[in-house]
């Protein structure tokens, strides 16, 4: 009993570490904006420098906020899912096997086979258990792809403003590329409101 207390308050002395340095490090990662945004620009917005920062924007844009959660989602979930399904497989090979008060542990190589009439049961929690994977599988599924539609739009502006940064805008098309940024920005807000 006192080993899984240990392992517990191992777990929160970690996370008590672990949250202040993840967000100091991020912080510190960061700090870049001080330096490279502009505030004393024409217009209510700031903007950020011209040149090589702008590049690291956009390459930033296009791993750490973009490439690398979508990989990292994809992983995990896939991961969880062989989790879930390696968990199935191991219970059903062991089948609970009960004579009078004595109740013994059967190792079964079929999933569905059971040694008395306890089958309807089993059928019952393997159809359940298969319910959840699948309902566990559309969550992750639906988590991957609102990430994609709302996060992408931003990182596909940013790659478009670093190739056409040498184009002369019109001011009708400053408006429109200003607008696309505003949806772009405000989907990526979208997604940290609904996950």
């Amino acid at each position: 009993m006192s080993l899984e207390r240990d392992i517990r308050l191992l777990r929160v002395k970690v996370a008590k570490w672990y949250i202040p340095l993840s967000v100091l490090g991020w912080m510190i990662y960061y700090s870049h904006i001080w330096v490279g945004y502009n505030g004393y620009q024409n217009g209510s917005a700031c903007k950020r420098q011209d040149g090589i920062y702008t590049i690291f924007i956009t390459v930033n844009s296009l791993t750490i906020d973009t490439s690398i959660p979508i990989l990292l989602m994809i992983i995990f979930s896939l991961l969880t899912l062989n989790n879930l399904h390696g968990l199935r497989r191991r219970r059903n090979l062991i089948t609970p096997h009960t004579v009078g008060s004595m109740m013994t542990v059967v190792r079964t190589t079929n999933r569905n086979e059971t040694i008395d009439g306890g089958k309807q049961k089993v059928i019952v929690e393997q159809r359940e258990k298969k319910q959840f994977g699948k309902q566990l599988t559309m969550i992750s599924l639906i988590q991957v792809l609102l990430y994609i539609m709302l996060n992408v739009l931003s990182a596909i502006y940013a790659l478009y403003s670093v190739i056409t940064s040498s184009t002369i805008r019109t001011p009708n098309r400053t408006a429109i590329e200003s607008f696309i940024n505003a949806i772009a920005v405000m989907m990526t807000f979208i997604f940290g409101t609904v996950s």
